[in-house]
């Protein structure tokens, strides 16, 4: 008999590994197999060379110390845009809808945290965003999972182990 999944897309920061470690420990999720995914955008920032590091580090402890999940990696490289940032939210609501799309995942995890309030200037691309996720998804029955929104980043910092936590970037 196979088993839910959920896929887990997974940065190496601390609201996604905060997500991942309560996804892989919490008793609430123990009956799912987990997918982790993880998405190196490479842009101007070039934010990606920490995240890699990160994740590398990350999901080497989760290896050791939770029990097994899969994991994938894809590159999307935006470097020569110069002037514009392609938002790693735009790009992981667009993969993992696209994951979804074509597999059978039920459940889409998301590191977001209560401080994850977007500002003003944010909030259409960020609607926009999520838009890209709903449009793929319009004939599927996907569901959204935030397993720490109800968690100030402090606290899910305070509730990683701390040799976990010390390897997000």
């Amino acid at each position: 008999m196979s088993r839910e999944k959920i896929l887990c897309m997974y940065s190496g920061g601390i609201d996604s590994t905060g997500m991942l470690y309560t996804l892989l420990t919490d008793k609430k999720y123990e009956e799912y197999d987990i997918h982790v995914h993880f998405v190196i955008l490479v842009n101007i920032l070039n934010r990606y060379k920490a995240e890699i590091n990160a994740v590398n580090s990350c999901i080497e402890w989760f290896k050791n110390n939770c029990r097994s999940f899969a994991l994938t990696t894809n590159i999307i490289d935006f470097s020569f845009l110069k002037t514009n940032i392609i938002s790693d939210s735009d790009i992981y609501n667009f993969v993992a809808g696209e994951i979804v799309m074509f597999s059978d995942y039920k459940y889409v995890a998301i590191g977001k945290t209560k401080n994850d309030l977007p500002t003003n200037e944010d909030c259409e691309r960020i609607l926009k965003s999520q838009k890209i996720f709903d449009t793929i998804l319009s004939n599927r029955n996907t569901i959204k999972l935030y397993p720490v929104d109800n968690l100030t980043k402090e606290e899910v910092w305070n509730m990683l182990p701390i040799e976990l936590r010390d390897k997000t970037w």
